[in-house]
């Protein structure tokens, strides 16, 4: 699982869709929902951040969303933001 995590965040920083923060935390989500959700928890996760990454840079040219003017890159907070729900529920899907 963390190795995948790692992966999939790596990849997606050098793409730029992640700064530096955001691969940390996006590999951290990551491992934690694959842990406690299954791979196809995990699949769900990857699909989510790819069409929102898609989305966000056809959106990039329009000056309708403020995140727009921060760039493609996104930070430890909107990863955490984004995704950790995902990942505290994945945590208390593996409860007692």
């Amino acid at each position: 699982a963390a190795a995948a995590a790692g992966a999939i965040a790596l990849a997606a920083r050098r793409a730029r869709a992640l700064g530096p923060g955001g691969a940390l935390a996006a590999w951290a989500v990551g491992t934690t929902v694959v842990a406690g959700g299954g791979w196809r928890a995990g699949g769900a996760l990857v699909a989510f951040f790819a069409s929102s990454s898609i989305l966000s840079r056809l959106e990039t040219g329009r000056e309708a969303h403020p995140e727009a003017a921060k760039g493609a890159e996104r930070g430890a907070v909107q990863v955490v933001a984004n995704g950790g729900t995902a990942a505290l529920s994945a945590v208390w899907m593996t409860g007692p």
